[in-house]
């Protein structure tokens, strides 16, 4: 595709806000991923082009027209209940196809949902504590898809611009 002269695919069903590029031959393509608007934090792509290249910028939907239970917000509201069922899909997970104990399991999951919390909004940033958090992780594969899930590749993922 990249020697047909496509340059940016548009992808997406991960539910994270992502830009990825590959570089072969003299030539880049670009991988731009968009958020789902039911996965927190509920992103959508405004993309102006013209002949001289592309710029896209991400919103991200912050309230909606409707009562949510015990009055909160739509931003709280589904951080909440994304952060519930991430929390339990990674004790599951860790507990059940990676045979960490379900104590340990239980613990470690906020682990993983934070960084993948953090890919779903794009341009993850792991801060010093959360760092210093995932260092305590004993073994060596699980700190290192937990890094793999920090890690985020150029170019920037919620505002970029291409020219051609």
């Amino acid at each position: 595709l990249m020697n047909a002269g496509l340059k940016i695919m548009f992808t997406g069903h991960y539910h994270a806000n992502d830009i990825t590029m590959w570089n072969a031959n003299g030539k880049t393509l670009f991988d731009v991923e968009t958020g789902s608007l039911v996965t927190p934090p509920s992103p959508y792509r405004m993309i102006i082009m013209d002949n001289k290249g592309m710029n896209i910028h991400t919103t991200r939907i912050t309230s909606i027209n409707c009562t949510l239970p015990m009055g909160f917000s739509f931003t709280h509201y589904s951080r909440q209940f994304l952060t519930a069922h991430l929390d339990g899909y990674f004790a599951m997970v860790l507990e059940y196809l990676y045979g960490v104990p379900a104590q340990y399991a239980v613990a470690m999951a906020p682990l993983f949902r934070n960084g993948w919390m953090a890919h779903y909004a794009g341009d993850e940033n792991i801060t010093p504590p959360e760092q210093a958090a995932d260092d305590q992780v004993p073994d060596p594969m699980l700190k290192g898809a937990l890094q793999g899930i920090w890690t985020d590749l150029p170019p920037a993922d919620n505002r970029v611009s291409f020219n051609w």
